[in-house]
């Protein structure tokens, strides 16, 4: 599921549910702009890749996007990069 979890940053679409709480609120993007960070794009690549792989669903995708951000919540400081995600 490695492999699902780093397509969770390149997602261009979001799903609106809930979140895991972060204290991430920026995210820098590869070509050097500091934006928004947005959870809802990990959920959406993730459930994209559940999806065409039939693995899982929206639901399982959620968790998994929770997980992802709780565990950058443990390991970043300052505002991260598309790659140390």
């Amino acid at each position: 599921m490695n492999a699902y979890i780093h397509l969770a940053f390149r997602a261009k679409f979001f799903v609106n549910k809930g979140y895991a709480q972060t204290h991430m609120n920026k995210i820098k993007k590869r070509d050097g702009r500091i934006v928004s960070f947005k959870q809802e794009k990990i959920t959406s690549a993730i459930s994209k890749a559940g999806k065409e792989t039939g693995e899982f669903d929206l639901s399982q995708a959620e968790k998994l996007s929770n997980k992802v951000v709780e565990k950058l919540n443990q390991v970043v400081t300052g505002i991260p990069t598309v790659e140390q995600v």
